[in-house]
């Protein structure tokens, strides 16, 4: 099973649920050939052809950045959904302004992750598994340093590892 697999669940409101056995030393991203992947589309609402099924809702702001990242990139190949990156916030349910400020919060925090990443290893998305992960633990090492001083002015400890994306973003992306 993949991380996503894993690390999610849906509820019978379709809201994402992270599984407490996922942690970040055990996470990884899923083996992922978007070309092979015969995405889903859903007829709901007198719309043909949504990219989700009804009552899909955007992550939470509890889910963690790793998790979004994968979302965003693979979308749930459990499911057929295909990336997140390729959804606007209108197909998603609920309150629509929420669920744009949410997905902006992930875009930027992914795209924050994606820069880190692509300056330590421009190959990422074709490393073996084992070989992201120390990619993706460097480049949160670099955020860390590079949000010292952001962090050092909360005056608390702050493991980034277990911060939810909203977070992230929140308390220290929309500042640096």
């Amino acid at each position: 099973k993949s991380l996503c697999q894993l690390a999610m669940e849906s509820t019978n409101n379709s809201h994402f649920n992270l599984i407490s056995s996922v942690t970040s030393s055990s996470s990884s991203a899923p083996s992922h050939n978007s070309h092979l992947i015969p995405y889903a589309n859903w007829n709901w609402g007198g719309q043909f052809a949504r990219p989700l099924p009804e009552g899909e809702l955007f992550p939470t702001k509890e889910v963690k950045l790793r998790t979004i990242f994968e979302l965003w990139h693979f979308g749930r190949e459990d499911r057929n959904i295909r990336p997140y990156k390729e959804i606007d916030a209108e197909h998603f349910s609920g309150d629509k302004k929420i669920v744009r400020k949410s997905r902006s919060q992930a875009k930027s925090a992914v795209e924050k992750m994606d820069g880190l990443i692509k300056s330590i290893n421009n190959n990422f998305w074709v490393l073996p598994i084992a070989e992201r992960d120390a990619v993706w633990s460097i480049a949160m090492q670099q955020l860390e340093q590079e949000l010292n001083p952001l962090l050092t002015e909360k005056k608390r400890k702050v493991r980034l590892h277990d911060m939810a994306y909203c977070s992230l973003y929140e308390n220290y992306l929309s500042r640096s």
